[in-house]
């Protein structure tokens, strides 16, 4: 019986107990930020995701319709916000910047659909060259129009992706 109460089989301190809690307080709010900071991480990778899919849908399709033109004359508006063409002889097509976002508008047809939201209009823009590699400014023929570039500029909370593309048709080549 003796053995039972040796002074090596005594309960913790106080002050041991306290130390203790302390160490595994600080390993649970280092855990904590560490969570805090991966969830904040996978926010912002999926609203870049979603601003990188929009902006490249929007961008190629741009891309492709434009291609499909038949003659420079087929370029009936091209100015910074708005470019208007036609496509395949009879359909005439219109993307338009405005209100922070690329829109796209069969003309005719009274309903436009909105290509992507979260666009920077004031950042976003269309410019064109003409068959010289002369970019055109100012006023401008449409039908000058031999290359374009869609720039958009997709921004989401502080983030901001930006797309470029060049497109020559391809009968202008």
């Amino acid at each position: 019986m003796k053995y039972l109460f040796n002074k090596s089989y005594r309960g913790m301190s106080i002050v041991e107990l306290i130390t203790g809690m302390s160490v595994v307080g600080v390993i649970v709010s280092s855990m904590a930020a560490i969570i805090a900071t991966s969830v904040t991480t996978l926010k912002t990778v999926d609203i870049r995701k979603d601003l990188v899919m929009n902006g490249y849908y929007a961008s190629s399709k741009f891309v492709r319709e434009f291609r499909e033109i038949d003659q420079q004359t087929d370029v009936l508006v091209a100015d910074s916000t708005t470019v208007r063409f036609i496509v395949a002889d009879t359909l005439t097509v219109e993307y338009k910047l405005t209100n922070s976002r690329l829109t796209r508008l069969i003309v005719g047809n009274l309903n436009s659909s909105v290509m992507t939201a979260h666009v920077d209009v004031s950042k976003s823009y269309f410019n064109y060259w003409d068959n010289t590699q002369t970019v055109l400014t100012g006023v401008f023929l449409p039908s000058a129009v031999w290359r374009a570039r869609i720039t958009l500029t997709m921004t989401d909370y502080d983030t901001d992706v930006v797309f470029a593309a060049d497109v020559f048709p391809e009968d202008f080549k």
